[in-house]
């Protein structure tokens, strides 16, 4: 069933279809009350109907518009293909002779609910049905010529008489009489021009893009403003053409104006004044050096700092190997990357771990993701990094202070003697320096030049003695980077300059004596400042071997100074210190007694056999008094041990020739009894590794032993 709308109409056949359908049959025989038509359906586009069964009512009127049927059928299912169709009227409700008693008649067909479609007359041979009304003449041949006047057909011409006229098949290419109403003749033809006349003149299709005459307004003929309806109202300056008529008129620029100090010309404001700004920092290009010098002056720098060379990686332990760098003050990171170099006979189970300064998680460069021996890798620079944003935590940051990186190995097996590879690595920045610049090409300059160093760089070059990152006097290297006014220790710094902060300064602990000048790092806060540091050692598993000779030169170096008190601090992140002035975990002061004070660490050496227990020195051995300062982790002094007297002494567990140089119970821990121990012989014989034991948990004699805990250690003396 369709009802596609919007339907056009043929039935161009109607009338020969429907004469084929009435038969003949007798006068007296009944007529038959059907026909069949034939029409083509079409859509509102021009194309045939789609195939498929419609449903139409078919009706005939006396009238081609308005009025009602006087015979309708439907509806009543109609069959259309290619648009085709044809249906057989009467088949519901007869035909009825009668209805067609009509001077014209039209027939009328509507598809479904649409609107009715254009009517069309019905032809002669429909009329046929109207023989049936003749019910007087039901005979063949009743009336016969005889029985006619011949005074009636006197009018009428014989068929003998027709002979000179045409007969009515051969008018078919003859226009009739009522066909030439609309043409004019010959006769009344002669006012007008013939076609050959008119070639001077434009056709009408030529003047489509023209309009007439009588359009046109007055001003098209007259061209006076006058004319012009709705003519806007004009400015006087449209009559007089006077430039004081003008309103809003720029401003006229102002001269002999100058803009203050500091400030510079922006541009001219309307009322013919300047407008003067002064440049801020931002307003200036990253390196506005080289681009107002054409190139030749830059303090965009790229600069690198190497770790240790050729670290061996240890073979399947999961703490893996640390290496760490102390990176310089050299200015803003525009870009930051970690250039690395690792051999391994696996590298799908190595990980690489980077500490930054004051950064407690670390980032995450390699973790297994490639496989082979060899990796070189420039870390977030050609190479993304697992975990962790560089960028966003450094650059435009100044990255100065201790990094350091971890190698892990997890793998165990690929290589020999307790080792599986090495790696190298270095931190690589490229900076905005507020340090040094570099020239390009000839310098000129009218004054000398000292040396061959950049002083206040914080980096020792050559021609200087000392350089800590300033051209300031008096705080141990002088604005020429020299070492000649160095003060002895961080007190002595303190006590000239007590503005001093805590940092890097340079001192010299015995003036023109056999000890060189040091850079050291001074704390100048804690517990009334002042205090020179003298050891820093960072061991992230506790395993980080401190060998001897660096400790007896840490500490002879320490008693230069004439020792009086130390401090002790340890932090759990390996790469926090007071660099980066991070909290730490525990924080302990010793005050040594008049026999110890200035004394060189060696007075602690001890190799003679001792019998189990036993301690070198008895009572409070070296230190009158000690405190635990505020935040520390621990707040008590351990007692159960020995009574809490050892503070500071040596200690040998059992065996013989053990090296214990110091040992220091400092409080009370949930895990029991709670130790710091520097250079312990672990062996326990003269032939015995000589180890750095921080932070260790636990009774030696317990069954868990030594837990040596990894952080940093931090000694400070004054």
């Amino acid at each position: 069933m369709h009802n596609l709308g919007n339907w056009r109409l043929h039935l161009a056949q109607l009338a020969l279809a429907a004469a084929g359908a009435l038969l003949a049959a007798p006068a007296q025989a009944a007529m038959p009350m059907t026909t069949a038509i034939e029409g083509v359906l079409q859509s509102a586009g021009g194309g045939p109907a789609a195939d498929g069964n419609y449903t139409m009512t078919f009706a005939i009127y006396a009238n081609e518009t308005g009025g009602s049927p006087i015979w309708s059928e439907g509806p009543v299912q109609v069959a259309a293909k290619g648009g085709l169709f044809s249906a057989v009227l009467g088949s519901k409700t007869p035909l009825s002779p009668a209805a067609l008693s009509q001077a014209s008649a039209w027939f009328g067909v509507q598809v479904g609910s649409d609107t009715e479609l254009a009517r069309r007359p019905i032809g002669a041979s429909l009329y046929a049905l109207r023989a049936a009304v003749a019910e007087a003449l039901e005979c063949s041949g009743c009336v016969k010529v005889g029985a006619l006047d011949a005074t009636v057909l006197q009018p009428y011409a014989k068929s003998s008489d027709l002979s000179a006229y045409a007969k009515a098949a051969d008018l078919s290419a003859y226009a009739k009489a009522s066909d030439l109403a609309a043409y004019a003749k010959v006769a009344d033809l002669a006012a007008y021009a013939k076609a050959t006349d008119l070639g001077a003149y434009a056709k009408l299709t030529d003047l489509s893009d023209y309009v007439k005459a009588a359009s046109l307004a007055k001003i098209a003929g007259t061209g006076d403003y006058a004319d012009l309806k709705n003519a806007p109202a004009l400015a006087k300056v449209a009559t007089t053409g006077d430039y004081a008529d003008l309103k809003n008129t720029p401003g006229v620029p102002a001269t002999g104006k100058l803009c203050g100090t500091g400030l510079f010309l922006k541009g001219f404001n309307t009322d013919g004044s300047i407008n003067c700004t002064a440049i801020a920092p931002s307003d200036l290009p990253p390196d506005g050096l080289a681009n107002v010098s054409n190139g030749l002056i830059s303090n965009q720098f790229v600069d690198a700092q190497a770790g240790t060379p050729d670290v061996a990686i240890p073979d399947g332990l999961g703490a893996g190997k640390s290496d760490s760098l102390t990176f310089p003050d050299i200015g803003l990171a525009q870009k930051l990357w970690i250039t690395m170099s690792i051999a391994n006979s696996d590298l799908t189970g190595v990980k690489v771990e980077l500490y930054a300064p004051g950064v407690s998680s670390p980032y995450i460069l390699y973790d297994g993701g490639k496989t082979g021996t060899a990796l070189t890798a420039a870390f977030n620079d050609t190479t993304a990094i697992v975990s962790g944003d560089l960028n966003k935590d450094w650059l435009g940051k100044n990255i100065k202070g201790m990094w350091s990186i971890t190698v892990k190995d997890i793998k165990a097996g690929g290589g020999s003697g307790g080792f599986d590879g090495k790696f190298n690595w270095a931190v690589n920045i490229q900076t905005l320096s507020s340090k040094k610049v570099q020239v390009k090409g000839n310098l000129f300059i009218d004054g000398k030049i000292y040396g061959t160093g950049i002083c206040g760089n914080d980096l020792v070059e050559t021609g200087e003695d000392c350089d800590d990152g300033n051209l300031v006097d008096g705080d141990g290297c002088s604005s020429t980077c020299s070492s000649a006014s160095a003060e002895k220790t961080c007190a002595a710094i303190l006590a000239k300059n007590s503005a001093a902060k805590s940092g890097e300064y340079t001192i010299d602990l015995d003036g023109a004596g056999p000890w060189a000048p040091r850079e050291v790092f001074c704390d100048m806060t804690t517990s009334n400042g002042g205090w020179t540091r003298f050891l820093l050692h960072q061991d992230p598993f506790g395993t980080k071997r401190l060998g001897e000779d660096a400790w007896n030169d840490a500490i002879a170096f320490a008693a230069a100074g004439g020792i009086k008190q130390w401090m002790i601090k340890t932090y759990s992140n390996p790469a926090d210190s007071s660099n980066n002035a991070a909290k730490p975990l525990n924080a302990w002061i010793l005050n040594l007694n008049a026999n110890s004070q200035g004394v060189g660490f060696n007075a602690f050496t001890h190799t003679t056999s001792l019998s189990y227990d036993a301690h070198r020195w008895s009572g409070t051995g070296r230190v009158d008094s000690a405190s635990i300062l505020p935040g520390s982790n621990c707040t008590a002094w351990h007692g159960s041990y020995n009574s809490g007297t050892f503070l500071w002494g040596e200690h040998r567990w059992s065996g013989n020739y053990s090296l214990g140089f110091m040992w220091f119970s400092y409080c009370g821990a949930p895990s029991g009894y709670h130790m710091l121990i520097v250079n312990h012989d672990y062996d326990y014989g003269a032939g015995g590794r000589f180890q750095t034991l921080l932070g260790t948990n636990g009774h030696p004699s317990g069954p868990t032993g030594y837990d040596e805990d990894g952080g940093t250690y931090e000694f400070f003396f004054k």
